[in-house]
């Protein structure tokens, strides 16, 4: 949670909340008016001497006495006064602080300057910090090191992570992140300088240690990162198996279904042997003279032949007929029970999902595009689905199909049945 003078920003009323910040954004902003409406904007009701002493703060106030009007000079698009980008930012800064912010947010405020002008309005900047008279809180974000160097505690942020937090020279003592890119910020001026470096091998000397700690660094982030996406996916396995208990009433109905569609594999293949056996039934040549014993004729040994052939295939069709009513039920079953349980968790997932994207912050939503939000909604909630619907009942089918073949292979002929355990892994994974 975040927390304000130790409570909790959502307890706070909103209003008076956004009254305690002031921003200076990376683009400085001024509207079609003068300077002192423009700083004015902070405290509508802020008398001269206020917005003066603010200017002063800001180290504005010189630049913008030397204007013909002062403080009544317009700066609006329609103009003809241009002025730099230092001190525009410079008068945003005054803004800010002419509502007495007891938090100060410096989003790039000099990134987009120019050297001398980062200059002046770090000068004011560093005014500002060593002014004790006020009780601020000062949060900047910035690329360029050389102006946070004098905060009281720098974090070092890295693929959305903090990765080190601390003072400037603690930072520098541990040789980390924040060293390595002080040290590169400072080669890179000495390189554009000129005078510090000497000559290619002693710019490569210098380098080489630095990308050699960096290399570390990032090797053990690598280690660091792995390791906790590990354990992320098993607590999202451990989440997700959590989810399906609370529907295992209908997975154990589809699993029943699964074995009575399971039974229709080893059935095909005990009746397709009976129908072979009835097809290939031997016939016996006869002769009346010397009839088939016990028969008195032959035409008896024949009739006695065609009826046994046809109370089998009369077996034979009343097999395949029972195979047609175990598959529709147990098919029923699996798709039924297995479904349901699919689309439940499905169903509570998404609402799950939902719920949590509406109670999220305002700020939340800044960081994200809506149609990437709800794309995932539905991406999230067809992948659970491709993993708990066709999968599952794949699996469960698969493993009832082969049990129950295995125990008809032990009752019929055990050593054929110990024949087919041992190529079933081989079946697996060819």
């Amino acid at each position: 949670k975040v927390v304000f003078n130790g409570d909790d920003i959502k307890d706070l009323n909103v209003g008076w909340y956004r009254d305690q910040l002031g921003l200076v954004a990376q683009e400085p902003v001024l509207f079609d008016c003068t300077i002192r409406e423009n700083i004015c904007y902070g405290s509508p009701n802020a008398t001269q001497e206020q917005i003066e002493d603010v200017a002063k703060q800001a180290n504005a106030h010189d630049f913008i006495m030397s204007f013909p009007d002062g403080y009544d000079t317009d700066v609006g698009a329609g103009s003809a006064l241009l002025i730099s980008g230092g001190q525009k930012q410079r008068i945003c800064i005054a803004r800010a602080l002419l509502k007495r912010p007891k938090v100060l947010l410096l989003d790039e405020a000099t990134s987009a300057l120019d050297s001398e002008s980062e200059k002046m309005v770090q000068d004011a900047l560093d005014k500002l910090m060593a002014d004790k008279s006020e009780e601020r809180t000062i949060i900047a974000i910035a690329h360029r090191l050389s102006t946070i160097r004098n905060f009281d505690r720098i974090a070092v942020i890295d693929k959305g992570k903090v990765r080190e937090i601390g003072s400037h020279d603690e930072l520098m003592a541990k040789n980390g992140r924040y060293a390595r890119l002080v040290a590169l910020q400072d080669l890179g001026s000495e390189v554009v300088s000129g005078p510090h470096v000497s000559s290619k091998k002693e710019l490569a000397s210098t380098i080489e240690p630095i990308e050699a700690n960096k290399k570390d660094t990032e090797k053990g982030d690598d280690v660091e990162d792995g390791a906790r996406d590990k354990a992320l996916e098993k607590a999202n396995a451990a989440r997700a198996r959590s989810l399906a208990f609370d529907e295992s009433r209908y997975f154990l109905i589809g699993a029943v279904g699964a074995v009575f569609a399971g039974v229709v594999f080893p059935g095909w293949g005990i009746a397709f042997g009976y129908m072979i056996e009835v097809l290939y039934t031997s016939v016996i040549p006869c002769d009346d003279s010397h009839p088939v014993v016990p028969f008195d004729t032959c035409q008896d040994y024949y009739d006695d032949i065609a009826d046994g052939m046809r109370d089998k295939a009369r077996q034979i069709s009343y097999s395949y007929l029972g195979l047609a009513v175990s598959i529709m039920i147990g098919s029923t079953l699996l798709y039924w029970g297995m479904g349901n349980a699919s689309e439940r968790i499905n169903k509570r997932v998404r609402d799950m999902a939902f719920t949590s994207v509406i109670r999220q912050e305002i700020a939340w939503f800044d960081m994200r595009n809506p149609g990437a939000v709800t794309a995932q909604l539905a991406e999230d909630a067809a992948m659970l689905h491709s993993f708990s619907g066709e999968p599952i009942r794949s699996l469960v089918l698969s493993i009832a199909s082969v049990l129950v073949g295995v125990i008809v292979s032990f009752v019929y002929m055990w050593p054929f049945a110990l024949l087919t355990l041992a190529t079933i892994p081989f079946m697996a994974f060819g």
